[in-house]
């Protein structure tokens, strides 16, 4: 049953020992591209889902070869829909494109992106400080230096966020030794 396979292989990976991670996640990867289409949606977001965190989790781990897959399966699934809840994306999920994209400098791919999904941004009180502060991430990205810090939004509530920002004004005051 291709359900079972997909399933097993998604145990192996996760149990897999260091030396054999990244061979069991490509063959995950590769049953799961190829059983696709006979399982159901809701088994398509999990098993997915789990590649994503999986491929997540190997990168911030210091697994950096995984940088690029971690973008091309967020690509993917921006694609297929599983990102979007009622045609919008959670913060978090357009935060994660914008960053592993600027990384890979892919960025036309990101500022596209991100003027694509303006007012797509959901589960948030603020969605334009989201859209404000990505943009200034991609603005100093590309060492447009006045646009980013023009943009960065100081009235977060979101603690997250508003270290991003400060850590970002920062980093532009130290690019530019202030001169801005």
């Amino acid at each position: 049953s291709p359900i079972i396979k997909v399933y097993y292989q998604a145990y192996k990976m996760l149990i897999s020992i260091e030396d054999q991670r990244t061979k069991n996640f490509m063959d995950f990867k590769g049953l799961l591209n190829k059983y696709d289409y006979q399982l159901s949606i809701d088994h398509q977001k999990t098993l997915h889902a789990l590649i994503r965190s999986f491929a997540i989790m190997q990168y911030h781990s210091g697994q950096r070869e995984y940088l690029r897959n971690v973008f091309e399966i967020y690509c993917d699934h921006l694609n297929r829909g599983f990102l979007y809840q009622k045609n919008k994306i959670h913060p978090q999920s357009f935060r994660n494109l914008v960053t592993f994209g600027l990384r890979l400098e892919e960025f036309e791919w990101v500022h596209q992106f991100i003027l694509d999904h303006k007012e797509k941004i959901h589960d948030s009180q603020s969605p334009e400080l989201i859209y404000n502060f990505n943009l200034a991430l991609y603005y100093y990205h590309i060492k447009e230096y006045d646009k980013a810090l023009d943009l960065l939004p100081d009235n977060f509530e979101d603690s997250y966020y508003k270290i991003g920002v400060k850590r970002l004004e920062i980093i532009i005051y130290f690019e530019t030794d202030s001169r801005l």
